[in-house]
């Protein structure tokens, strides 16, 4: 068993860390899109744009925190949080995969989404990110997905619709279309928590085994 000290962070400020390393030139847009080193960062932007949108819908406080496995299907693990008094709720975590739906992806977007679903993608969320222009017909993209049964949790596409506004449409199992405005956005929010949990080696990130601790004071109680 290992012991893994993990850091979720807010939404909000894994997107300022992006915008970060853009801003002080430590990379640049070319590598973000293109380096390896840098899949991770392309992976948390759309997640922070998608888990934005569930605050947003249901008002409750989620954090994001990386995957670490290498050739996972879990990209980004996300994970909502309760504070009541000295006592902090955490609910079971949420495993989330990003794709990139780029110029050279199969030209039908059902296609391209339905090459994940080779994938053991049960419990997961699938949020798919356009860089490429494209007209969406969300109701006919739900109907197709929908007779497909998918496995995941939920299939959600984002694309930037100009400025810092981004369009974010679930398309499996429901129809919801948000425009989340990333200037408009403010939480107000421990900006970081810090975790220690057990996990076995094989299912890091989603089994805990033992009890959590968010600092040495509170403890980790999951939502029922």
């Amino acid at each position: 068993m290992n012991n893994a000290k993990e850091k979720w962070v807010l939404p909000t400020v894994a997107i300022k860390l992006v915008r970060d390393l853009l801003d002080t030139k430590t990379a640049s847009l070319k590598d973000l899109k293109m380096k390896r080193n840098y899949s991770k960062t392309r992976e948390i932007w759309p997640a922070a744009i998608f888990i934005l949108r569930k605050i947003l819908i249901d008002g409750d406080l989620w954090y994001l925190r990386k995957n670490d496995l290498e050739n996972s299907s879990d990209d980004i693990y996300a994970r909502k949080f309760e504070f009541k008094g000295g006592t902090i709720l955490g609910s079971p975590i949420l495993p989330i995969q990003v794709m990139r739906i780029m110029e050279l992806s199969p030209n039908k977007l059902i296609d391209a989404i339905r090459t994940k679903f080779i994938d053991d993608l049960k419990g997961v969320s699938l949020v798919c990110h356009f860089l490429r222009d494209e007209v969406i017909y969300w109701k006919e993209i739900n109907e197709e997905i929908s007779k497909l049964k998918p496995k995941l949790n939920d299939i959600t596409l984002i694309g930037n619709v100009g400025g810092n506004k981004f369009i974010v449409g679930q398309v499996y199992p429901n129809n919801i279309i948000t425009i989340v405005n990333l200037d408009l956005i403010r939480i107000n929010a421990p900006a970081m928590l810090e975790a220690e949990e057990v996990f076995k080696a094989e299912d890091i990130g989603l089994t805990k085994l033992g009890e959590a601790l968010l600092t040495t004071k509170v403890d980790v109680i999951p939502i029922k």
